[in-house]
């Protein structure tokens, strides 16, 4: 079981929940299950090639690049075609979650593979450090990645109408024909990628995504306490936080505070769970009582 098993499992359950009420919206979340699929399969070698002395650096920045347009496409989707429609909770405390967790993860792949190095916290005493945990197959950091830079933007004669430079321009519900208010505020995290400004080229401009994504985190793992405690989505995020706070924003005290808050949660959570479910909640909680600690 890992993350990625977690996110899979629920976005199928979803597709399949709203496949006749809604079929546009199911055929995003299917949009959504592929390519975190995709993108999962190519973290896993990508940092197999890092960690391989066998292979060319060409290959190494080609899986790089292609991973980057993963994650800006899914973030695409996410952010016009989904989240518009579920960040006041419209569809359901799940969807809403879920979109929030799916926002986190592309932002922490990006903070991890495609970053400008910048300093945000190393209280003293203590180091991140990269020691690699049985459940989880959220990509590691890795210095190397660091020396790795994304291929130069590839331009459009239209790139303010292309889809593939302004995903964001067309998008629509079909469902009812209306625009997503994409200018609105939204009732949680930050504003769509879209509002940032660096959606002119192919590839995502390298910037610091790591203070994004810790905003990101907090807002999904705000979001996911009106699950239960035991929730094995509510753990994931949390879990995934952790692995964030100790890998990318070097801050290990703040990690282990996650992960026993995480592990008081689920212990003191009144709901039953049976089934797969508890089977996931029990390696989570394993696995943040292991970062606790404790």
């Amino acid at each position: 079981m890992s993350l990625y098993d977690i996110d899979q499992k629920i976005l199928g359950a979803l597709v399949k929940d709203w496949q006749r009420s809604h079929p546009v919206f199911s055929a995003d979340l299917l949009k959504i299950l592929g390519i975190t699929t995709m993108l999962h399969e190519r973290v896993t070698t990508l940092r197999e090639y890092i960690t391989s002395n066998s292979v060319a650096q060409i290959e190494v920045q080609a899986l790089l690049d292609h991973v980057l347009l993963l994650v800006k496409s899914g973030l695409m989707v996410v952010e016009s075609r989904i989240m518009p429609f579920t960040d006041q909770g419209q569809r359901g405390t799940m969807l809403q979650v879920i979109t929030a967790k799916l926002r986190a993860s592309f932002y922490h792949t990006l903070s991890q593979y495609h970053n400008e190095s910048v300093k945000h916290h190393t209280p003293a005493g203590s180091k991140a450090t990269s020691a690699s945990h049985p459940t989880s197959t959220t990509p590691r950091p890795s210095t190397t990645t660091q020396q790795l830079k994304p291929s130069s933007p590839e331009k459009t004669t239209s790139s303010g109408t292309s889809f593939l430079t302004n995903p964001w321009a067309q998008a629509t519900d079909t469902n009812n024909g209306n625009v997503p208010p994409d200018s609105r505020p939204y009732s949680w995290g930050l504003q769509p990628l879209s509002s940032l400004g660096n959606i002119d080229g192919f590839i995502m401009s390298k910037q610091d995504h790591i203070p994004r994504a810790k905003v990101l985190f907090e807002s999904a793992s705000t979001l996911a306490k009106r699950l239960p405690g035991s929730s094995p989505l509510r753990m994931a995020i949390m879990f995934e936080q952790t692995i964030f706070l100790a890998e990318c924003f070097g801050d290990e005290a703040a990690a282990r505070s996650v992960a026993r808050q995480g592990v008081k949660e689920c212990y003191g959570s009144p709901e039953h769970i049976e089934g797969s479910d508890f089977d996931d909640a029990v390696v989570l909680m394993l696995a943040l009582k292991k970062y606790a600690g404790t």
